[in-house]
C-alpha cells in the first residue's frame, strides 16, 4: 500500500534532519493508517461528486448513504478515542447538510430510481442501510413514487403518447 513506503522509511532512518523528531511509533502509525482509510472514503466521494464532464446525481445517495454508514461505524468504534471523537464531528457537520432525509431535495432520490440499475428497492434499501424510519421509509418511498408518476404523466401528455397507465395501482 502507498501509505507503508512512508512507515518503512521511517523505521530504517537513523539519520534526523534538523526539524524531525525521532521516528513514529508504531502505534502511531496505526493510528495515521486509520485516519488515512477513514478520510480517503471523503476524498473519493468529493473526487466523484466533483467532476464536471460526467452526470453524478444518480449516485449523490449511495455516497452519502456510505459516507454516513462509514461516520456511524467509527463512532461505534470505541477502540480509538481519537478517532471516534473526529467522527463524532464529522457526524455533526454530516447532519447539518443531509442527516434528515425527509428535507433532502427529492430529485436526489427520483435521480437514483431513473438510474437503469436501481429502482425503488434500491431506495428502501439505501435507508434500511442507515436504520432509517421503517414508517418513513415507506413515506417517502410513497412520496417518490407519486412523484415519478407525475413526471411520467407529464412527460406523456408533452409527448402524445398513449393512454396505457405507466404503473397500476
Amino acid at each position: 500500500m502507498y501509505e507503508l513506503r512512508f512507515l518503512d522509511t521511517f523505521k530504517s532512518s537513523t539519520r534526523h534532519e534538523p526539524d524531525t523528531t525521532l521516528p513514529i511509533a508504531s502505534a502511531n502509525w496505526e493510528k495515521a493508517l486509520a485516519f488515512v482509510h477513514f478520510l480517503k472514503k471523503f476524498y473519493d466521494t468529493t473526487l466523484k461528486l466533483s467532476v464536471t464532464k460526467t452526470p453524478t446525481s444518480h449516485i449523490t445517495l449511495h455516497e452519502m448513504v456510505s459516507l454516513q454508514v462509514q461516520i456511524e461505524k467509527r463512532i461505534m468504534d470505541a477502540r480509538d478515542p481519537i478517532l471516534q471523537n473526529v467522527a463524532s464531528s464529522m457526524k455533526k457537520k454530516f447532519d447539518k447538510y443531509w442527516g434528515s432525509f425527509e428535507s433532502v431535495n427529492k430529485l436526489v432520490f427520483v435521480a437514483l430510481v431513473l438510474d437503469s440499475r436501481f429502482k425503488l428497492q434500491m431506495l428502501k434499501t439505501s435507508f434500511q442501510n442507515i436504520s432509517f424510519n421503517p414508517n418513513k421509509i415507506e413515506e417517502i418511498v410513497g412520496e417518490i413514487r407519486t412523484c415519478l408518476l407525475k413526471l411520467y404523466s407529464e412527460y406523456r401528455v408533452d409527448a402524445n403518447i398513449g393512454t396505457q397507465p405507466m404503473y397500476d395501482a
